[in-house]
């Protein structure tokens, strides 16, 4: 598609009952033909802005949740115009099903993602000398614990931060860390 294509496309689909049904209706697949008449569809300024110039005299759309990013759902809309003979009845089962399967794989690709867990009181100390420079002998020295435990508030900690390292954990605490304190030791 053009710029000027996209751009007509933006300004006009809000009156296309086609984007309508797919992107804010249930999106099952639907035929522009079921939809409304040759000439309604003609009549459209999207059909002589866009349709048109693409050859799209039929279509068929849907869409269908596909996941989730950044937390939030994602819906995915496809659309399949061609000139010719309109979609069958089989096209729209065809496309019926592969909505199904398209939307439980991109689901399973993209799951909601859990917010990391909040980091204990120790963490954050711990978390706190490390960002300062600090080694893992001198932060249990100034906490009066071993070595060890400062090894594992470390490793809880990579875990709830979702970071893999010393310098990610440092990066992440002095960005983001800090808010994400649990009261409890």
């Amino acid at each position: 598609m053009t710029p000027d294509v996209r751009d007509a496309f933006a300004r006009e689909s809000a009156a296309d009952p086609l984007v309508t049904h797919t992107t804010l209706g249930p999106g099952t697949p639907m035929r522009r033909s079921t939809l409304q008449t040759r000439g309604e569809f003609h009549a459209l300024a999207a059909y002589h802005d866009v349709y048109h110039p693409l050859d799209a005299e039929q279509q068929l759309a849907m869409s269908f949740p596909a996941g989730y990013a950044d937390g939030v759902p994602r819906k995915v809309c496809v659309a399949i115009g061609r000139s010719g003979s309109d979609f069958s009845d089989d096209d729209v089962a065809a496309a019926a099903l592969l909505r199904t399967r398209l939307s439980r794989v991109l689901n399973r690709l993209a799951p909601p993602t859990s917010p990391p867990s909040p980091v204990t009181r120790r963490e954050s100390a711990v978390l706190a000398l490390l960002a300062r420079g600090l080694t893992n002998q001198q932060i249990a020295h100034r906490l009066a614990i071993s070595p060890r435990t400062v090894d594992k508030h470390l490793e809880h900690a990579y875990a709830k931060l979702r970071v893999g390292g010393r310098v990610e954990a440092a990066n992440a605490w002095l960005t983001r860390g800090q808010t994400a304190v649990r009261s409890a030791l």
